[in-house]
């Protein structure tokens, strides 16, 4: 008899699918034809036959509207990107990464107020299991700040007891950089992920976010 599947809890939910965003906001982007997907999925790179994440950065803006979405190592240093992707729009795909294990950070944007989410995933092998599970973790979760006026500040956010939140300073770079993309309108950039890979050099990317 299948063993039924452990609800996951709110948190749990968040870690793995990113924000979320109330059905008005998910409509405005959608009417914006803003698209930027939290999506993290286990693929198997046949040639190391072994297993890794991979993810799109995506994304953009509007004047009083955005959302962006970019991916980083687990200590904040930027990805190489393995190539660019396939997009007819603006405000969508930019840029497809792969690795062993990321942080993913992720922003919205309404009028000048942001919300900022950065989560940490990584494959977690399975007893009696070929295919491992993807490991999810909060690391920052904040919202209802102001974006600074400069560009290469961070936004300041509070908690519930109106208390300061401390961003963990090793994604500080990530995160002006994903603030770029959160207020590029019409993007077609890529903001977080870099320039690495090509498909000459793919063999080895089952090291790409290793330690």
């Amino acid at each position: 008899m299948q063993q039924k599947q452990k609800r996951l809890s709110h948190e749990e939910l968040i870690a793995l699918r990113g924000l979320r965003l109330p059905a008005v906001a998910l409509k405005r982007l959608k009417a914006a034809q803003i698209f930027a997907s939290p999506a993290i999925s286990i693929e198997r790179h046949s040639t190391r036959r072994e297993y890794i994440l991979r993810a799109e950065e995506s994304g953009g803006s509007t004047a009083d509207i955005g959302a962006y979405c970019g991916f980083v190592g687990m200590d904040g240093t930027p990805l190489p990107s393995l190539q660019r992707a396939q997009s007819v729009g603006v405000n969508g795909p930019h840029a497809i990464v792969v690795a062993s294990r990321l942080a993913r950070v992720q922003m919205f944007r309404t009028e000048n107020m942001c919300e900022l989410l950065i989560t940490c995933h990584e494959l977690k092998p399975v007893e009696y299991q070929e295919k491992p599970v993807l490991k999810n973790r909060i690391l920052f979760h904040g919202s209802n700040a102001v974006l600074p006026p400069n560009p290469e500040s961070l936004p300041s956010f509070l908690n519930r007891a109106g208390e300061p939140q401390e961003i963990p300073a090793q994604f500080s770079e990530a995160i002006v950089r994903t603030s770029r993309g959160l207020s590029c309108r019409g993007c077609r950039h890529v903001h977080v992920l870099e320039s690495g890979l090509t498909t000459t050099t793919t063999s080895t990317i089952h090291v790409l976010g290793r330690e």
